[in-house]
């Protein structure tokens, strides 16, 4: 839960998006981990594994890495375990698990004033 606190979040997908679209709108329930380096990617899989969670492909987002974890019953897993009101929110999250507070980029990212 610590590396989900400092970086991770919650995707969900749309119900009445699905009903209107169908199966062009693919979103899904997702949990999705940022990682600022490489290194991290073995210890964050072998935490997952642990938890006997599955996680998916990583993928690179910009300069970042990103570790997905599909599933309704992963994004719930998650969501029990989080904060709740007052601290939750001093945390950085909402009610239904969404971030409040983004995360700041890098260093090596941050624009040079």
């Amino acid at each position: 839960m610590t590396w989900f606190e400092r970086c991770g979040y919650l995707r969900r997908y749309d119900p009445e998006r699905r009903a209107r679209e169908g199966q062009g709108y693919k979103k899904g329930f997702e949990v999705r981990f940022v990682l600022e380096s490489k290194a991290a990617l073995p210890v964050l899989r072998r935490l997952l594994t642990a938890a006997e969670l599955r996680p998916g492909k990583p993928f690179r987002k910009h300069r970042r890495i990103v570790q997905p974890v599909y599933g309704a019953k992963t994004v719930e897993w998650f969501e029990s375990r989080l904060p709740k009101g007052r601290e939750g929110a001093k945390r950085g999250f909402g009610a239904a698990g969404q971030r409040l507070i983004r995360r700041r980029p890098a260093a090596r990212e941050r624009p040079i004033a």
